[in-house]
């Protein structure tokens, strides 16, 4: 199977599968529209007597100094190389593959100003199974410039990656795989490493696997009931229900359900009126990192424009008053559901780079 990208957005579930399964990766038409817009843009201002930034004018310490035109293309793959400088032992593949297909997802949407065959080669790069080798240690202060310009340098026939169980020079890798180094133009390399999706990536398998730990986790307890013989009375939904605070009433509805049919409903069926602290508060605790999982992955879905928000189902929303009336959960769940900015920024494909003023000159 393949996850198609730029139709829908792009789940949690997704960046498992081509992180951990080694799923392709294909492109909808939709994204390469997206992307000949923007590219449009770039090539457009890069040519203007005015300085933008990352394009005709310089990076860093030297920002808004001007670009020979002639100087363009060949200053972003020293913009990659000088922030190559992270080090120590390198993440594993499993990150570094949803490292790429973050930064691809991002540029998917439009705005980076990447030229097209840029992107083709960096989706290319992950469906052919080369991972670059990228240290864990270092930081430029901003971003995931260092992680990500050694994401980038394989693209160039340059730093390390892993191919067909070796670690290669990134130049041997590319050959091998009967691929060539890309020809980074006017805001390649900017638009390949200015960007969070080291982090984003690595968050989002994290949350993948504790999604699926609550769930797991809930299963046990639900077991635990049963060999304790546990009083059900807190999973009451009046009880649940009398001070919902967030996930609450999700969980005590989850685990009634799992616990369904057992005789532990029957009156008198629970060994003690109060059973343990650690028993009769699981809704409590569950609902809050239940909910906790929810605002990380929005924070996810905000650093990555194609990341859809992960939402349980049956969750509502502790903004709602308690004075209205419950919902059903398939419409408390949209009435709760805010536009999200991703959804906004999503559709921007022609956004204008940066501008800077000229630098000042020192008398």
């Amino acid at each position: 199977m393949t996850i198609r990208l730029g139709e829908q957005p792009v789940t949690l579930d997704d960046v498992a599968r081509v992180a951990r399964d080694g799923e392709a990766v294909e492109i909808s038409p939709i994204v390469h529209g997206r992307l000949a817009a923007a590219r449009a843009v770039v090539e457009r201002l890069a040519s203007a007597p005015e300085s933008i930034y990352g394009v005709n004018t310089a990076l860093g310490a030297n920002t808004g100094l001007p670009l020979a035109s002639d100087d363009l293309a060949d200053y972003q793959r020293r913009a990659v190389r000088a922030r190559a400088v992270a080090v120590g032992a390198p993440y594993d593949r499993q990150s570094v593959r949803a490292m790429m297909f973050a930064r691809i997802a991002g540029m998917a949407a439009g705005g980076s100003g990447v030229s097209p065959h840029v992107f083709d080669a960096l989706v290319t790069l992950l469906n052919s199974d080369i991972v670059p080798v990228v240290p864990r240690i270092g930081s430029i202060s901003v971003a995931d410039l260092a992680q990500l310009s050694h994401v980038a340098l394989p693209l160039i026939g340059e730093g390390e990656a892993e191919f067909g169980g070796e670690r290669l020079p990134g130049g041997e890798a590319l050959r091998r795989a009967g691929l060539v180094p890309v020809t980074l133009d006017a805001k390649d390399g900017l638009a390949l490493i200015s960007a969070n999706a080291a982090t984003v990536a690595r968050a989002a398998l994290i949350l993948h696997q504790l999604v699926r730990l609550l769930d797991d986790w809930l299963v046990a307890v639900a077991l635990s009931f049963e060999g304790f013989r546990a009083n059900l009375s807190p999973l009451d939904p009046r009880a649940s229900g009398a001070r919902p605070a967030p996930g609450q009433v999700e969980v005590a509805v989850r685990l009634r359900a799992l616990l369904a049919g057992s005789a532990l409903f029957a009156p008198g069926a629970a060994r003690r009126v109060q059973d343990p602290l650690s028993l009769r508060v699981v809704a409590q605790v569950h609902g809050a990192a239940r909910w906790m999982t929810r605002l990380a992955s929005e924070q996810v879905a905000t650093a990555t424009s194609t990341f859809r928000r992960w939402r349980p189902r049956s969750m509502r929303c502790p903004l709602r008053s308690r004075r209205q009336p419950a919902l059903p959960s398939s419409a408390a769940s949209n009435s709760c559901r805010r536009r999200s900015p991703i959804s906004r920024c999503s559709s921007r494909a022609t956004a204008q780079p940066i501008r800077v003023s000229p630098p000042c000159r020192r008398r």
